[in-house]
């Protein structure tokens, strides 16, 4: 097999999928919600989460873990009766399993009755262990912060910038919102 170097500002979500789908990539970074999406371009066992350590201490490994879906209701809703039934249907535990097991996601309120998928388990251990941290995204401010760091790590891929600016690009995102 011939090898092509690595672009990857060149791959797209869809094949950064079909990558890991045909064995030509170890894994992918993403939300657990992926492995839906995995699955359907890899059927069967195998596709399994799994944390990136920062440091050579497995003490100090960290996966980020979060609630995969929230709901709202429009205040001025017409439906406003079936719209708050439905978001409590959502809650319970029979719409809590319907949604995590089709989406191999774990339930914000764990319910015993809740198999977890041998894909997530590990996110599930540690989120009993405490070892899950919030997204980063989750405690920034504004969407602003969110561009900007999508747009210095594409920079940093592509050699266009360096760390330091990157990171001080952010700090100004941070710093000057409004």
């Amino acid at each position: 097999m011939e090898r092509t170097a690595c672009q990857p500002l060149d791959t797209t979500y869809e094949d950064a999928l079909d990558q890991v789908a045909d064995g030509r990539a170890v894994g992918v970074v993403q939300v657990a919600s992926t492995l839906s999406a995995l699955r359907a371009v890899a059927p069967g066992p195998g596709l399994r989460t799994a944390a990136l350590p920062a440091t050579d201490d497995p003490e100090e490994t960290r996966m980020p873990g979060a609630v995969s879906a929230a709901y709202g209701l429009n205040a001025d809703s017409p439906h406003r009766e079936a719209a708050l039934d439905f978001i409590d249907f959502l809650g319970s535990e029979e719409g809590q399993n319907l949604y995590n097991r089709s989406g191999a996601t774990l339930p914000a309120m764990p319910h015993t009755s809740f198999a977890v998928d041998p894909a997530v388990e590990e996110v599930a251990e540690r989120q009993k262990a405490g070892t899950t941290v919030p997204f980063m995204d989750q405690r920034w401010p504004d969407s602003e912060v969110q561009r900007t760091h999508f747009a210095q790590i594409e920079a940093l891929f592509a050699g266009t910038t360096g760390v330091d600016e990157a990171l001080a690009a952010l700090d100004r995102a941070y710093r000057d919102r409004d």
